[in-house]
């Protein structure tokens, strides 16, 4: 257990140095509109994917210049971040979070309409005793 909490740890000081080094010393603009969501490391601590989402910047620009900047990312977790090896950075985006936003999106919508609005009343008017209701199922 103690090495899962190890490597959550090393994945989020690898998530703060990529997202700094992105902010702070990229050169392209555009990859400063890059939000790091999460690190996944390996047991071993060798490798780190790194997930992203573009936010207001185009992914396929992005994915173009993202290994442009991977020598410094590299160069820069490996200073940073108190391992024995350097682990190897990787880039991948990040689909789940693109997802979730695309859902929260259609409930926002749909609570807007005011159709979730009365779906959740009827739940919960259903789960309420009525007058005639003893107070529960099967005695206690």
């Amino acid at each position: 257990m103690a090495q899962g909490i190890r490597t959550l740890r090393v994945a989020e000081a690898i998530q703060r140095e990529v997202a700094s080094t992105l902010l702070l010393e990229a050169r392209d603009p555009l990859l400063r509109y890059v939000t790091v969501t999460a690190v996944h490391v390996s047991p071993d601590l060798r490798n780190a994917r790194v997930l992203y989402v573009s936010g207001k910047a185009a992914r396929a620009e992005v994915e173009k210049k993202l290994p442009r900047i991977l020598g410094l990312v590299q160069k820069r977790v490996g200073e940073n971040v108190s391992l024995r090896y350097a682990p190897r950075v990787s880039f991948a985006y990040d689909e789940g979070y693109e997802e979730g936003a695309r859902v929260g999106a259609i409930l926002q919508e749909i609570r807007a309409s005011g159709r979730l609005g009365d779906a959740t009343e009827d739940a919960g008017t259903a789960a309420e005793p009525g007058p005639d209701h003893e107070g529960g199922e099967g005695g206690g």
